[in-house]
């Protein structure tokens, strides 16, 4: 019949990845009171391999500290930017000893009266 050869072949064809990936979301995923949904990171294996990094994540924390110091303004928008980012429920503390903490630093752009600040997250 013409429709069936004139049909292209929909039929999906998928990766063993994809198909990790389908199992992981239906597997992980819960809904939020607010209507978004969650779903745990994937890992490639069930124990990653992720070290320790509390040395240079403190080190970084004091020389962040001694640039807010430094400027009342920058210190003001990043103080908003953490509060916010924790009221959106983006962060929160923690509960036990970190195993690893996301390294982050603000890069902040002043154009006259302008101020504009961005997180950059280093993951």
């Amino acid at each position: 019949r013409f429709w069936e050869v004139e049909e292209p072949d929909l039929s999906i064809v998928t990766s063993p990845e994809d198909e990790e990936c389908e199992r992981h979301f239906l597997k992980t995923h819960r809904r939020m009171e607010d209507g978004r949904y969650m779903v745990s990171l994937p890992f490639k294996s069930n124990n990653p391999n992720i070290t320790p990094n509390t040395k240079q994540v403190m080190q970084r924390l004091y020389s962040l500290e001694s640039k807010l110091a430094k400027s009342e303004p920058l210190k003001h928008d990043y103080s908003s930017f953490m509060e916010e980012y924790e009221k959106l429920g983006h962060m929160s503390l923690a509960s036990g000893p970190a195993s690893y903490i996301i390294p982050h630093h603000p890069v902040y752009k002043v154009n006259g009266d302008d101020r504009k600040l961005r997180v950059v997250f280093d993951a």
